[in-house]
């Protein structure tokens, strides 16, 4: 693999909403990689598998934290009518946001719930809930190079 990245989605859009979120793992591969993709596949479902057995360790979280804060401390200005439009959400009932909250709560870790982890772990985080898409240029109609065959 050349990049890897796990990403639970952030803020509200079709991704990532009061119904549901998409965990997303991304991993690109060399072309030894692509060969045994499903030999990747199934390290990734055996990584999953060593967390839902193992407490997640508090340090991730509280690295997690701090870097959420220093990016919020140092993020650029929002235009206006963004602002306004995450503020909006931000205010819905459905969201429980004390008022000194509203500015942080999108980017902001709150606290470390290990149980709250693991109930999405062992419910949502299961092979026959995943779907697995799997992206290559030789899929395209004529080749790596664009070429027809």
């Amino acid at each position: 693999a050349t990049h890897l990245s796990a990403d639970a989605g952030s803020g509200y859009s079709f991704d990532c909403n009061s119904m549901f979120n998409f965990v997303s793992v991304e991993i690109q591969l060399t072309w030894a990689g692509f060969a045994n993709w499903i030999a990747v596949v199934g390290h990734v479902c055996t990584y999953i598998q060593m967390l839902k057995e193992r407490n997640l360790p508090q340090w991730i979280f509280d690295e997690l934290k701090q870097i959420a804060q220093n990016s919020f401390d140092f993020m650029d200005e929002e235009e206006e009518e963004d602002l306004a439009e995450r503020l909006s959400v931000e205010m819905l009932p459905l969201r429980s946001r004390e008022r000194n909250e509203l500015l942080q709560a999108e980017f902001l870790y709150w606290d470390f719930d290990p149980q709250g982890i693991s109930e999405i772990l062992n419910s949502f985080m299961t092979f026959r809930k995943a779907k697995i898409i799997l992206l290559s240029p030789f899929f395209s109609r004529g080749g790596a190079d664009g070429s027809e065959e």
